[in-house]
């Protein structure tokens, strides 16, 4: 509801900042990102206290790609959305954990799908509102974001998992 609410004033609010900021509201937006990462992980390592290799794998790797995510997005005010669908994604998976157990596909692919129609949505808002323009490129980086949340959630399940022999005699 959030993206959708800001919709109207969020240039504004976009430009405001950035000019608080000195033209360095991109930079501000990577640093937040970095802190947000480094705390995850601090939370990893000394709070769950993970010892397994591949967590940390999967973390790097996920970061990773938020990253790309962000060269992806040209427009700084748009790479504030990046972090709203990555939000959208874990409330979506909160909310389809209700009907769906959460190692069930359905789950995942539902909520997928969900971040894409939302990204779809949040753009055709877009063209009809004055000075905001309709692109496929966001709905993509849009519903992304939202699907690199979802998928940081499934594959840090399966991670915790026990690892279950191949075959047994």
């Amino acid at each position: 509801m959030l993206i959708y609410a800001t919709l109207g004033f969020a240039p504004t609010i976009w430009k405001n900042l950035n000019t608080l900021l000195q033209g360095k509201g991109a930079l501000a937006q990577y640093i937040i990102y970095s802190l947000v990462g480094i705390i995850a992980f601090i939370y990893i390592l000394f709070i769950k206290k993970e010892r397994a290799i591949s967590r940390y794998f999967l973390f790097l790797l996920f970061i990773g790609m938020s990253f790309i995510m962000l060269k992806l997005e040209k427009n700084p005010g748009e790479k504030i959305h990046l972090a709203e669908y990555a939000v959208l994604g874990v409330l979506l998976y909160n909310a389809l954990k209700i009907d769906f157990d959460r190692f069930n596909p359905k789950l995942y692919i539902y909520g997928c799908l969900i971040c894409f129609l939302a990204g779809a949505l949040d753009e055709i808002i877009q063209w009809l509102l004055p000075n905001r323009f309709f692109t496929l490129h966001d709905i993509f980086v849009n519903g992304l974001s939202g699907i690199i949340a979802l998928l940081m959630i499934r594959f840090n399940i399966l991670a915790s998992l026990p690892s279950l022999p191949i075959y047994s005699r």
